[in-house]
């Protein structure tokens, strides 16, 4: 085992060589979260498995785990999404420079910012396959490296200005049909005594809408039930709205 990628965000955390003997020290399988006392400062360890590559977190302050494994799930989605599914060593190595990218928008100096996909898309720049074919071979059609010899503020800034408002919506966007499909997905978990007679009855429900319509279009869902909107409460428990 070896590390593939190493991004610090603040602070003087343990290096990726140190770290590793200590996580492997626990024996298999490992919790997500790991505390380890004797290092200097005592340190958190977050970490995840996806696709045969182990995703580690640290921190040497307390911090809520479900943000920081949900951190690392961002990341993963962010990788499948501009690098491709599956993820391995070396799609990561071979594309450093959209992964760096990708890391410093996603999170600064440890306050997590944009994970959304879209709103990445309009802030991390990827190489099309027609520059990468001119600049391996030498040719002038890659002005990334002439780029690299002006002054900060004379290099034009990859940030566009109008940046949605919305992180999960690109700005912009542009159809040339309006449709919106609605999915209504719905499971139930139903315990039955041997009689047959329910015991214990909950359904899990999700609204998921796929919009192709220019803009930003406004949604108003209304729900209801047979006895009245007023009475949804002791109907519908626990809902949780995007993002």
């Amino acid at each position: 085992s070896h590390a593939v990628l190493s991004h610090t965000y603040t602070g003087r955390p343990l290096s990726a060589q140190h770290l590793l003997p200590l996580y492997l020290e626990h024996p298999a399988p490992r919790p997500n979260l790991i505390y380890l006392p004797n290092t200097n400062p005592p340190t958190l360890v977050f970490s995840l498995h996806h696709a045969n590559l182990l995703y580690i977190a640290t921190s040497s302050q307390e911090v809520e785990p479900l943000l920081a494994l949900e951190f690392i799930h961002r990341i993963i989605d962010a990788f499948e999404e501009f690098l491709g599914a599956p993820l391995i060593a070396h799609k990561i190595e071979n594309n450093y420079d959209v992964v760096a990218q990708l890391l410093n928008e996603m999170c600064d100096a440890g306050t997590v910012n944009t994970t959304e996909p879209n709103a990445l898309r309009d802030l991390v720049e990827v190489e099309g396959w027609m520059g990468k074919l001119l600049g391996s071979i030498n040719l002038p059609g890659k002005p990334g490296n002439l780029a690299t010899s002006f002054s900060n503020s004379s290099a034009p800034s990859l940030i566009p200005s109008n940046t949605p408002a919305l992180p999960w919506r690109r700005a912009n966007v542009r159809h040339t049909s309006n449709e919106l499909y609605a999915d209504i997905v719905e499971t139930l978990t139903v315990t039955l005594a041997p009689s047959g007679r329910p015991l214990a009855a909950f359904a899990n429900g999700t609204i998921a809408f796929t919009c192709k319509i220019s803009g930003v279009p406004d949604i108003v869902l209304n729900l209801t039930s047979p006895s009245g909107k007023h009475n949804l409460g002791g109907i519908m428990d626990l809902p949780v709205f995007h993002p």
